[in-house]
Parts: C-alpha cells; structure tokens; sequence
C-alpha cells in the first residue's frame, strides 16, 4: 500500500501503517510533548520533519505511552537517525502493542497501547 501525504490526511497506528509507512523519511523532531492526565497513562507528541519533502511534517501522537527513554540532551538532540515502529504484542507487556525506537541509537524509545499519524 502506498500513502498519499497530503496535509490533513490522519493515519491510525496499524500494522499495515507500520509495514507500508515511509518511517525512515521522519527523522528530525521538531516538536514534543509529554501530556499526564489525571488517572490515565501519558500521551507522547512529536512533531517530525519529512527528509524528502521539507515542506511536509508528520505529527506522531502516542497513547497510553507505558516507557519513554530519551537521550541525553547534551549528547545527541532529540532525533531519531533510523525510526523503527514495530508490532511488540507478542512481548506481551501490560498495555503495549507497539514499541518506537532508534535503530541505531536504541534512544528515543517508546512503549504505547495506540496512536495515529497526521500529516502536515
């Protein structure tokens, strides 16, 4: 399947989404957030730049986010140099599905039940 990335167009976390979604093309963050709601696991946001279309940015928004492992500020900025999205149920961790990472650097790296992608 191959995705049309027009602004406005949103994407649910799937596992169609994470085999057929040019990840690799998302790498520089631009933006983030970490929301805590009251009695509720954290939602993660991320604004990511397209490398390919400059003019494109995806905002990747995580729910029920169970692990978040960022690098060192001073180190390495917050970017991902591979992003990796893969399907972790059969890890069978409490309320994960999917796990987010740098496949290089292993940081940033992200546990979370669902999501969805909007393109800009």
């Amino acid at each position: 399947m191959s995705f049309q990335l027009k602004p406005g167009t949103t994407f649910q976390i799937n596992d169609e989404l994470i085999e057929s979604f040019p990840w690799y093309d998302f790498v520089n963050v631009s933006g983030f957030s970490v929301n805590w709601y009251e009695g509720r696991s954290p939602t993660v946001k991320m604004t990511v730049s397209s490398t390919s279309q400059p003019e494109r940015s995806a905002v990747i928004q995580l729910e029920k986010v169970t692990e978040c492992k960022l690098p060192e500020m001073g180190l390495r900025l917050l970017q991902f140099s591979h992003l990796i999205l893969e399907n972790v149920r059969s890890e069978q961790w409490e309320d994960v599905r999917y796990r987010m990472y740098d496949l290089n650097f292993e940081e940033p790296a992200f546990r979370f039940k669902s999501g969805h992608v909007q393109i800009q």
